[in-house]
């Protein structure tokens, strides 16, 4: 049985589309024994509760994370059209367009997180999915 983490943040490798089960030729799913572990004690609480709560409150108020669900929410929209303008300047219009939001978020994150950032952004995108570069 697969455990579930006890704190997940959004991500766009949430959608159902990717992964190796949406691929034609997937692998069946199958599970490895678990590994045997000295188990936490149980007195000692880790405050998952209060973890989850503050973990919701980041994602609630961080501008990077409601980036991930409106990139969510733009590429279900791509997936569900399943098509794609040949007209040259509809198809620069459109990336022009991811250009400036690309652009406007840069503007709105601290110097710091930019950088890692953009190694991030920048990986996943060209590793994962075309059509978010």
């Amino acid at each position: 049985m697969a455990s579930l983490p006890d704190i997940v943040l959004p991500t766009l490798t949430d959608l159902p589309e990717f992964g190796e089960g949406a691929l034609k030729n997937a692998l069946p799913y199958d599970e490895m024994p678990p590994a045997k572990f000295a188990k936490w004690s149980d007195t000692h609480s880790l405050f998952i509760d209060q973890l989850k709560a503050r973990s919701a409150a980041r994602v609630a108020a961080d501008p990077e994370f409601h980036y991930v669900l409106e990139d969510m929410e733009r590429l279900r929209k791509k997936l569900d059209d399943n098509r794609i303008s040949l007209n040259e300047d509809v198809r620069r219009h459109e990336v022009d367009e991811q250009k400036a939001r690309k652009d406007a978020r840069s503007r709105t994150v601290s110097p710091g997180r930019r950088k890692n950032r953009a190694f991030i952004g920048s990986h996943w995108r060209r590793s994962t999915h075309p059509n978010l570069n």
